[in-house]
């Protein structure tokens, strides 16, 4: 299958690449091909837009393989080869001779002198205060003996009558009231019971079993 394309967009944010094609077989089969290709990272993506020209017209799995070839092609070619460094040869160091350990001289110890303890001068026994009186003693008073007074005698009060706020109302005496007398109604003669006419059971006839055809015994339903 054979496509004339022309790049119509390059967008280097998204690092993508629109193609559209405008002449090759390709259009025989489809109204329009676009091919847009962006990658990210290690990733490339492949998108097809297209439009049939008519129903049948099958899926471009070809052009889709073909774009997976390429891929595969040139993936060497995203793979970063660094050369490869001889380890470099340091020169020749003379050897460093130990050095020696160093002597110090011996320090003498000193002797420090025994010291005694000094005896501390005699001091007067100290005679103990007396407790010093912050509040002068107050002598506690003698309070007079009171007696209970004689409470005056008070007159016996009588008990009051009891106040009668609402004046006795008499029941009034109610009519007795007779039963009226209902009106004489006349007796409704008994209805007649209905007769209908007897409906004579129909014969139904007899149906006979019909007969089923003989079927051979290596018959089988498919």
């Amino acid at each position: 299958m054979f496509a004339k394309t022309v790049i119509e967009a390059i967008d280097p944010q998204k690092n993508s690449i629109t193609w559209n094609a405008i002449e090759g077989n390709l259009l025989d089969l489809y109204n329009s091909f676009v091919v847009i290709t962006s990658s990210e990272h290690q990733w490339i993506t492949y998108a097809l837009v297209y439009e049939k020209k008519t129903e049948d017209t099958p899926e471009p799995l070809a052009i889709l393989d073909y774009c997976i070839g390429v891929i595969k092609d040139t993936r060497h070619l995203l793979e970063v080869i660094l050369p490869e460094f001889s380890k470099p040869e340091l020169p020749h160091l003379p050897e460093i001779p130990a050095l020696p350990t160093p002597k110090f001289p011996e320090i003498p110890k000193l002797e420090l002198p025994t010291l005694s303890r000094p005896t501390l001068p005699h001091l007067p026994e100290i005679p103990a205060l007396p407790k010093p009186k912050l509040f002068p003693e107050i002598p506690k008073p003698e309070l007079p003996t009171l007696s209970r007074p004689a409470l005056p005698h008070l007159p016996e009060i009588s008990a009051l009558p009891k106040p009668k706020l609402f004046p006795e109302i008499p029941n009034p005496e109610l009519p007795t009231l007779s039963r009226p007398e209902l009106p004489h109604l006349p007796e409704i003669p008994a209805l007649p019971t209905p007769k209908f006419p007897e409906i004579p059971n129909p014969e139904l006839p007899t149906l006979s079993r019909p007969a089923l055809p003989h079927l051979p015994e290596n018959f089988s339903f498919a």
